[in-house]
């Protein structure tokens, strides 16, 4: 599982990256990628956050690939991955300090959002060991 750590590096390392792994995963392995969705508000609520200064600068400083679910498919795809599924989530829902209420919106978000949510997911198998 890779949470929040492939958009840190060029396009061309995290192929790479994922090309890599796919030696290292043993047959019929699952790999699980969780990054920004760049296909999504997540492009304004980073632009805000560099704007504000809250923290430390996201565009082009730490988040130099941008990946949305089609293009992180066709990456797996490209490197031989298999039954490869994607989805996105956290549109709203982690806006909410309510864990409760947190919880219900991402359930509603996963069912009728699509590709919308500010992060994406994207799973994938690898068939065999190279």
């Amino acid at each position: 599982m890779i949470i929040d750590v492939i958009e840190h590096v060029s396009i061309t390392d995290a192929t790479k990256i994922i090309k890599k792994l796919k030696n290292l995963l043993s047959n019929n392995a699952q790999l699980i990628i969780i990054t920004p969705n760049y296909k999504s508000l997540w492009v304004v609520l980073e632009k805000l956050l560099d704007k504000l200064s809250v923290i430390p600068k996201l565009v082009d400083e730490q988040h130099l690939a941008k990946f949305d679910s089609n293009n992180l498919s066709k990456i797996l795809n490209d490197a031989g991955y298999v039954n490869i599924k994607s989805c996105s989530f956290n549109l709203f829902s982690y806006l909410f300090p309510s864990q409760r209420i947190s919880n219900w919106l991402l359930k509603l978000e996963t069912k009728y959002v699509g590709s919308l949510g500010c992060l994406v997911c994207v799973s994938a198998h690898n068939t065999h060991k190279k």
